[in-house]
């Protein structure tokens, strides 16, 4: 299981061509260690994020919203069952 990320955020994150570390942190302080991948023109989180989706009941339709923590390879998210719940928690 992988999914898919933009390419300016792994450009921002990765230490190396190929393949880096990220930590996904919830607002609780938990995290999680994922792979961020490059490979073949795509750029994926894997290795670790199947945890992070069955650890936070991630289905179809939930928003997760990364926030990259300046000068580290640290993710703050927070995941919302709602689209529209994640505009207004955000736009506050």
């Amino acid at each position: 299981m992988a999914q898919y990320v933009p390419k300016s955020m792994t450009e921002q994150l990765s230490d190396s061509a190929n393949k880096t570390t990220v930590i996904l942190r919830n607002s609780e302080g938990k995290e999680w260690k994922v792979n961020c991948i490059t490979q073949k023109g795509y750029h994926a989180f894997c290795g670790g994020w199947k945890k992070f989706v069955i650890d936070n009941k991630l289905k179809e339709g939930h928003v997760c919203v990364f926030q990259l923590v300046m000068n580290t390879n640290e993710l703050k998210v927070s995941v919302f069952d709602d689209p529209s719940e994640s505009l207004l928690k955000l736009a506050a």
